[in-house]
């Protein structure tokens, strides 16, 4: 019984805590403009199209400063050649 009386306890002091710590923690949402608009594509979409000419919805910047939509920059693709090359060599290196 005291073992019960323990653990009850301390789940209602935790969750005492935690109320307390997030009413004197919470921050109110401010409502900031809108930086982009989700907006449906025209016209049917293929379900597998790959190559990124249709998709379903469009993404655009809306904002009017410049620095709140940044220009997209490509990732570049590592070598695969030079992957497959450093591959071979350590599992060359690891049989010798």
């Amino acid at each position: 019984m005291k073992t019960f009386l323990f653990l009850v306890g301390l789940s209602a002091g935790f969750f005492f805590g935690f109320a307390v710590a997030a009413w004197a923690l919470y921050e109110p949402i401010t409502i900031k403009p809108a930086k982009y608009a989700l907006t449906r594509s025209a016209g049917p979409v293929p379900p597998y199209s790959i190559d990124g000419t249709q998709k379903l919805f469009r993404i655009e910047c809306i904002s009017e400063s410049e620095k709140d939509c940044p220009q997209t920059t490509r990732i570049p693709e590592p070598g695969t050649a030079g992957l497959l090359l450093a591959g071979l060599g350590l599992l060359i290196g690891r049989r010798v």
